[in-house]
């Protein structure tokens, strides 16, 4: 099974259902498990449709009232109809599945584009000899932003040219990153994740020089 939730709502909001399929548990964090419980909302608040990617929100007697002592956070977190603004990028399936796609503070616009860099990190990562990839945000005079790709791998197999010729067979042109940068490890928080503010400081070091 795989399953979503965050502390704000006191636990799991979806979950794959018995019998999934492998796509669902590949690609997917399942299903509401309460009916009405989830949307995926453009900025205005507005339901998207199906497979388009906007701001998972939720709502329901299990969403906290507020974070305590902080009434400016709990404002920027809660709509004024109660729904929760987990800040997590998704998108539903024909099935009501939800998919994540990353974080919005996380995607970037490149040439007027919207880039999300969880979708460019999974093509990275199934090239073979990738074992971990982050992509952050680099100002650009031209396209406003682009993407810089860290890649962690072999840098003897794993060369510049030749993860931008993958990205370029599966993804848009302003999806792949203008630099990739590969090295034996990626800096990491002490809770284990990519620690992506140190990888945004150094690629804009780069994107100067």
């Amino acid at each position: 099974y795989n399953s979503y939730g965050l502390t704000e709502c006191s636990g799991t909001i979806t979950v794959t259902p018995r019998g999934a399929t492998l796509r669902e548990l590949n690609q997917t964090v399942g299903r509401p498990v309460m009916p009405g419980c989830l949307r995926v909302a453009d900025d205005s608040g507005t339901c998207v449709p199906p497979g388009v990617v906007g701001e998972v929100q939720i709502r329901g007697p299990h969403v906290f009232a507020g974070y305590l002592n902080r009434a400016d956070a709990s404002a920027r977190a809660l709509t004024p109809d109660g729904w929760l603004r987990t800040g997590d990028l998704g998108s539903l399936d024909a099935q009501g599945n939800l998919q994540l796609h990353g974080r919005t503070h996380e995607m970037f616009k490149s040439g007027g584009y919207n880039v999300y860099p969880r979708e460019v990190e999974t093509v990275i990562e199934s090239l073979p000899g990738v074992q971990l990839c982050a992509v952050v945000a680099t100002p650009d005079p031209l396209w406003g932003e682009v993407g810089t790709a860290f890649v962690q791998g072999d840098p003897q197999a794993l060369s510049p040219a030749r993860l931008r010729e993958h990205c370029q067979a599966l993804l848009a042109r302003y999806k792949v990153p203008k630099r990739f940068i590969v090295r034996s490890a990626l800096p990491l928080l002490p809770v284990g994740k990519v620690d992506k503010a140190e990888l945004m400081r150094e690629a804009a070091r780069h994107g100067d020089r």
